[in-house]
């Protein structure tokens, strides 16, 4: 069925967004060639949507994704309501970054969750994304990420609470968790199947397994396309208050009815679908489909060439799921997982029917089989530590390190080493720790002394750390009060690191927990830094900009642009000579009035760059607009290269603070020279750009009104600063959790689609 637009079917919400989407450059020229575009008299005008463009709107060609890959910066109509950044699905790792407006992540919050009432799944029934790179979404989701495998079962069972759950992620790696489930899984309320093909055969093992009816989700999540099941007959429903839709020839071309920062009008996706030509029998609204697959997955078989959706791949009793992948025109290769509870003639039988159904489809081919190993035991550490070396590595060489192993030490320390790892490396991610966790650290607390000084000393500074992990106050302040209990039972005094950790936690709990710490520490002592230190600050800054609203943090980070690029930029730089004054200082950056229990100060001894910055800091807070004389007494004390690159990040903070815009030809140069080359495509962003990221921040409104979307577009892609648990869950989703089809050719010179 073909789809086309109909001029008086398209929605009110359209004649705005094609306004929009005249201001940006990429989309000028189609539009001017279909009448969409008033002419322009003198070339300076905004351009402006004719009277008559429900009649032009048809005339339109479609807009390629490609074209937006190659230079997504043409496809921004502006820059001033920013409030969404997302990727598309990185189809053969051929991905972009898309922005968004206020009203669009609104509608896609509004429109998620009615499709989610449809099924009985409030916001309370925490949806849980299994092995997929799907990021927890809403405040009760979580995710479980990494290798599949009997640990990976191990951890959802523990992890799950005694209430109903979601479980959602991408079809294969569903089925190939579904493999390895125990007989009975408690409290799963719907399985959401997203990403992928949902075909047949892998519903039927994940109803069987889960013991749950199973939603197939789809959506291209740049152009706003949503869809979901409908529980009385399956069909996709797909949300046309989103997205105004045509299916042209078999393929989805789309308008998003809400985006007006980077519109994207008459979008081909490149999904093929093929639609319902009468209305679901729910009776619910929205245009119903079936799809079909990308453009670019189509199947060369017996009868030509076909989509993987206009395929039927045969349940096989004997294999619970299978991947076939044909690698050249004889040779097939097929990754299947068998039913252990089986005899081996079964599947062996299943085997030579899926070598059947390869013949009749895909035509004479040798099927090479491999079996998913999946169903290996928990790998055993390759190489075992004794305490000593793992204190010493955490502590004078590299915590990262360390992180990308799988050892750990032998002793009483070991305990202390997988709550660490789960604290820096979680496999499990949510807006909260996970209430295990929490569990385990709560254990932690009231567990024996070590017998060994330093193990004991390493658990009170892990306890530290995990109190600045954990976003709910009341669990943090009590873990804080029984660490501070155990250290004071230590049998030596404590050491300069063990103190560090204790004043860390200033940065977000109450000043009455942190007074008797504050009193015995001095303000002129310098902090010797090791690796944990500097997770626990991280871990901190991010935990303090989580509980405070931007409207309770002081007026400069409110203007500094991201916040936390501000705090790590700052760490880096003072990260060899960190004194306690910085702490009082980021505490008052963090939090208006001020959590300090006395004023901030520089010791006599200070170095004379540190002395200035501080009064430099103090002023920029405070006083802003007339913060000239400490701002000159810091560029007189700038003696080295670093101090003087360090002069010009404070005179750009200085700048958006007083408001004086930011003038791209002077700032890019300087950029470059110091941090990074902004220019390239892609931009690199090493870390010494980190604190220069407000200022590049500042430079995406000046670039855009200078006619130059391209490098506004780079800078947006550049001034945004992952968390430490978005970049731990990239690493290990990028590592185990990629998408796979079912059913993939590798062989034939395709012709295109007409």
């Amino acid at each position: 069925m073909t789809r086309p637009a109909a001029p008086h079917g398209l929605p009110t919400r359209l004649a705005a967004v094609l306004q929009a989407a005249l201001q940006a450059p990429g989309n000028q020229a189609r539009f001017r060639a279909a009448g969409l575009m008033q002419p322009r008299r003198f070339g300076l005008e905004r351009p402006t949507l004719v009277s008559n463009w429900q009649a032009q709107f048809a005339q339109l060609p479609p807009l390629e994704k490609a074209a937006v890959r190659q230079a997504p910066g043409q496809y921004l109509a502006g820059v001033a309501d920013i409030i969404y950044r997302g990727s598309t699905s990185g189809s053969r790792s051929r991905s972009y970054t898309f922005f968004a407006n206020r009203a669009w992540n609104e509608q896609r919050l509004r429109s998620r969750q009615d499709f989610l009432n449809w099924w009985g799944i409030d916001p309370a029934v925490p949806i849980v994304n299994l092995a997929s790179r799907l990021m927890p979404g809403r405040e009760a989701d979580w995710a479980i990420v990494g290798p599949v495998n009997l640990e990976f079962i191990e951890s959802l069972r523990a992890h799950l609470a005694n209430r109903p759950w979601v479980g959602r992620g991408y079809p294969s790696r569903l089925c190939e968790i579904a493999s390895l489930l125990p007989p009975s899984l408690p409290g799963v309320k719907a399985v959401i199947c997203t990403g992928e093909l949902l075909f047949p055969h892998q519903r039927e093992l994940l109803e069987q397994r889960f013991q749950a009816p199973v939603i197939n989700e789809y959506g291209c999540h740049e152009a706003a396309v949503r869809g979901f099941t409908c529980p009385e007959f399956g069909r996709i429903h797909l949300d046309e208050q989103s997205c105004f839709l045509e299916i042209v020839d078999g393929a989805l071309v789309t308008t998003d009815l809400w985006n007006e920062t980077m519109p994207l009008v008459r979008y081909q996706c490149g999904d093929r679908v093929h639609c319902h030509e009468t209305p679901c029998p729910c009776g619910r609204p929205g245009l119903t489909v079936q799809v079909l697959g990308r453009s670019e997955d189509r199947i060369d078989t017996r009868q030509g060439l076909k989509m993987p959706g206009e395929l039927a791949l045969p349940t096989l009793p004997g294999l619970l799921h299978y991947r076939l992948q044909r690698q050249s025109p004889t040779l097939v290769a097929a990754q299947i997982q068998v039913d252990n509870s089986l005899s081996a003639p079964t599947t062996a039988v299943a085997e030579a029917s899926l070598q059947t159904w390869v013949n009749q489809t895909l035509g004479n081919h040798t099927l090479r089989t491999t079996h998913h190993a999946a169903v290996a035991s928990p790998a055993v550490p390759s190489e075992e530590w004794s305490d000593h070396r793992w204190l010493t590595t955490l502590t004078q060489q590299s915590l990262s390190g360390w992180l990308a192993t799988s050892a750990q030490p032998t002793g009483e320390a070991r305990p202390l080493a997988l709550m660490l790892r789960a604290l820096l490396a979680p496999r499990v991610i949510g807006m909260e720790l996970p209430k295990v966790i929490q569990q385990q650290l709560m254990a932690l607390t009231s567990s024996d002394a070590a017998a060994d000084p330093a193990v004991e000393a390493m658990k009170v500074r892990i306890l530290l750390l995990a109190c600045s992990c954990i976003s709910d106050r009341s669990i943090s302040q009590d873990i804080y009060t029984q660490a501070v209990a155990r250290q004071q039972k230590l049998a030596t005094a404590p050491d300069s690191a063990l103190q560090l950790d204790r004043l860390i936690p200033a940065l977000h709990l109450p000043t009455s927990m942190l007074s008797p710490t504050w009193a015995i520490a001095a303000i002129e002592e310098t902090w010797p830094l090791d690796p944990l230190h500097v997770q626990h600050l991280l871990a901190a800054f991010e935990v303090a900009l989580q509980r405070r609203s931007p409207t309770q943090r002081s007026p400069a980070l409110r203007r500094l642009r991201p916040p936390l690029a501000v705090l790590v930029g700052d760490l880096s730089f003072w990260a060899a000579n960190l004194t306690t004054a910085h702490l009082h200082h980021w505490s008052e950056l963090l939090q208006a009035p001020p959590n300090l229990p006395r004023p901030l100060t520089a010791a006599a001894s200070a170095p004379a760059f540190l002395a200035s910055w501080l009064s430099w800091r103090q002023a920029l807070i405070h006083e802003p607009l007339t913060a000239g004389e400490p701002f000159a007494a810091l560029t007189a004390a700038a003696g080295s290269d670093a101090e003087k690159a360090r002069l010009q990040v404070e005179r750009g903070y200085f700048d958006i603070l007083r408001h004086v815009p930011l003038d791209p030809q002077e700032w890019l140069p300087i950029i470059d020279t110091h941090a990074a080359d902004l220019t390239a495509a892609p931009p690199a962003r090493p870390a010494s750009l980190t604190p220069w990221l407000p200022i590049v921040s500042a430079l995406v409104q000046p670039l855009y009104q200078q006619g130059q979307p391209e490098l506004a577009y780079r800078c947006l892609l550049a001034a945004t600063l992952t968390s430490r648990q978005q970049s731990a869950f990239e690493r290990l989703t990028t590592q185990f959790n990629q998408k796979q089809s079912v059913l993939v050719d590798l062989c034939p010179q395709l012709p295109p689609l007409t």
